[in-house]
């Protein structure tokens, strides 16, 4: 994802729900690839509307696909910006560098320089050798 821009984002709309700028497709069980966003610009973006990275549910526990363990695509996503742009909210500002990852409970508190971010389900990192 190349030359994107997130204007006037909230992390709320309007009636009180979740917005997010990026998510994952709730029926994306098996694989999530890792996505790049190069020269992203986030101007007046909520403080918590980068991301919500969801959980697997426990109906993707099924005997002809995963067996009894849900299918884990969602416990792996990585979402890598480089070259990222901040404008309007001095509260958000993650550095033109970094990742977002899930909250893997079995890897992401063990990384270095990740901080969980509760809000998204999900840990930001300055690590740019997480693939």
């Amino acid at each position: 994802m190349r030359r994107n821009e997130f204007i006037n984002f909230e992390s709320k709309t309007s009636l009180g729900a979740r917005n997010r700028m990026i998510c994952i497709l709730p029926s994306a069980s098996d694989l999530i690839h890792i996505i790049t966003f190069e020269n992203t610009k986030l101007t007046n973006v909520g403080t918590d509307a980068l991301a919500y990275l969801m959980s697997p549910p426990r109906g993707w526990a099924n005997p002809k696909d995963c067996v009894e363990f849900p299918c884990t695509a969602p416990l792996n996503v990585l979402f890598y910006f480089k070259g990222t742009q901040y404008s309007s909210n001095p509260k958000f500002n993650y550095g033109s560098t970094f990742e977002v990852i899930a909250n893997n409970k079995g890897i992401s508190p063990y990384l270095k320089n990740c901080e969980i971010r509760p809000v998204m389900n999900a840990y930001i990192c300055k690590n740019e050798n997480l693939a």
